[in-house]
């Protein structure tokens, strides 16, 4: 059994060709397989072993994870767990503005479904607003005035799957929910408003 603090390495391949790999404690591994097998939604039959291993460089077979994983996670390195960039403000400012109350999305476009719009607002509140969460009423209310809540529409519904792939969690229950983006969420997020700004122009 793997020791507590020491320092792991796990690596598999799925049926489908995808593979993955990541170094760290087991907690942080854990996290990421978890999550790597939720954004893939695939068969989940996989091969794989821990093994000890003194922190190394990027590899061939990280490489190649990389070019493979979906766009908003390339940028992540699995080996670390304080990889993601903070996302620049520029972008944020171009594609949302704060009327002080609400984030609203400039301009309704119809590449972005309501989902997705969502964690654009709460990656644009994280950097334009200063707060990592928003209640269920204010990002009700965000994506209604964005054109991206229909009436009748229940956002924790909406919400489900985002919730599942673990780029959403929330604390409460019900109307007192608090929306927080995880940290593939933010990537999520950062790499929608990029496509976003270019509908833009």
């Amino acid at each position: 059994m793997p020791q507590e603090n020491e320092i792991l390495k796990l690596r598999f391949k799925l049926k489908t060709g995808e593979e993955f790999e990541a170094q760290g404690d087991l907690d942080f591994i854990s996290t990421q397989k978890e999550a790597f097998l939720n954004l893939l939604k695939g068969p989940k039959t996989l091969t794989g072993n821990f093994y000890n291993s003194k922190p190394e460089q990027t590899t061939p077979q990280t490489a190649k994870l990389l070019t493979t994983r979906p766009p908003y996670l390339r940028n992540i390195n699995l080996t670390t767990k304080n990889s993601i960039p903070t996302p620049s403000s520029e972008v944020w400012d171009k594609i949302a503005y704060s009327d002080g109350e609400s984030i609203i999305i400039r301009r309704k476009s119809k590449l972005i479904k309501p989902q997705i719009a969502a964690l654009i607002i709460l990656g644009a509140n994280k950097t334009l607003n200063a707060q990592d969460t928003l209640s269920a009423l204010e990002l009700a209310k965000s994506l209604k005035l964005s054109g991206y809540l229909k009436e009748g529409q229940r956002l924790d519904r909406l919400l489900e799957g985002e919730i599942k792939e673990g780029h959403l969690s929330y604390e409460g229950s019900k109307r007192n929910r608090h929306y927080r983006l995880n940290a593939i969420g933010q990537a999520k997020a950062y790499t929608w408003a990029e496509k976003l700004l270019q509908d833009f122009q």
